[in-house]
């Protein structure tokens, strides 16, 4: 007799897509089967497993979108990602132990918050990583464009003292959300983008004298290789006021950015226009062409 506390083995599919996949224990050999078998899937969606397989395979011939959200599972599990027509790789993952990802495109787009299983980002607890970090930045490195967040960005950071990280030579967008200290993070991992168009950058701070002073205390001297060959857009999302650490930041995009053709920077709603606006003349463009689009 079957355990009536265990749903059966079933698929819900339409079209092209997995929709949802319920399977009585945490063996991943089904998981894999299921997906292998499946010459016409496309997109694939994962997410709270409370059994999680000991390694969730994904091997497909045909999957172009990859959703994996397993923030809600009990136990660590490994993944191992093989979809050589991959377009889009979500993940949104603090619990998984490791993530190998083989012959990701070069025209891929990955958004990433992952983790390893870490709670705190100290050179000790990155160290333990290592060899895992480095497997997942070298199968990821051809993408074209990256959304990353903030726990992702300060592990990648610790991981530079310990290691080089590898070039990201085909990178042309990047999308950060990160808090105020993650700017140096930001400024590290730009050093592998030598050939980035596109930044899109969104940032918060715990309060606004907090966030003045965190942005003053970071140091902006060094320049990326792509401002000075290849950055051509710079988006501030988030909505600034003018302050002093504030316009620091965007000083340094303007004094730096050869190739600039556009900056666009976002008001708040406490924000003098008139004395933002003079200071944004005041500051010399190194790209004679540039233009700043403020909103």
């Amino acid at each position: 007799m079957s355990d009536p506390l265990q749903p059966p083995h079933r698929v819900c599919c339409q079209d092209k897509h997995l929709i949802e996949v319920y399977y009585p224990s945490p063996d991943g050999a089904i998981f894999e089967k299921l997906v292998s078998c499946s010459p016409l899937l496309e997109e694939l969606k994962i997410r709270r497993c409370c059994s999680a397989p000991e390694v969730f395979r994904i091997h497909s011939l045909s999957l172009k979108k990859l959703h994996i959200n397993l923030n809600d599972i009990g136990d660590e599990c490994r993944v191992v990602i093989d979809a050589p027509l991959l377009r889009r790789l979500k993940v949104d993952d603090n619990h998984s132990e490791s993530y190998v990802v083989n012959n990701l495109d070069s025209i891929a787009k990955l958004d990433i918050s992952l983790s390893f299983g870490l709670y705190n980002f100290d050179e000790t607890s990155v160290s333990s990583k290592k060899s895992i970090i480095s497997s997942f930045l070298t199968g990821v490195s051809k993408v074209r464009e990256i959304n990353i967040y903030a726990d992702c960005l300060e592990m990648f950071w610790q991981y530079s003292k310990l290691a080089p990280l590898p070039q990201f030579g085909y990178l042309s967008r990047l999308d950060v959300y990160l808090c105020t200290p993650g700017l140096k993070w930001l400024l590290t991992f730009l050093e592998t983008c030598p050939n980035l168009e596109s930044l899109i950058l969104e940032w918060n701070g715990d309060s606004k004298r907090e966030h003045s002073k965190e942005m003053n205390q970071i140091n902006f001297s060094y320049v990326p290789e792509c401002f000075t060959s290849s950055l051509k857009f710079v988006d501030l999302r988030t909505r600034i006021s003018g302050d002093a650490g504030e316009m620091k930041l965007v000083r340094y995009f303007l004094k730096n950015s050869a190739v600039l053709n556009k900056l666009t920077l976002r008001l708040g709603c406490y924000a003098n226009e008139n004395a933002v606006l003079k200071k944004l003349l005041n500051i010399p463009r190194r790209s004679i062409t540039c233009q700043v689009d403020v909103r």
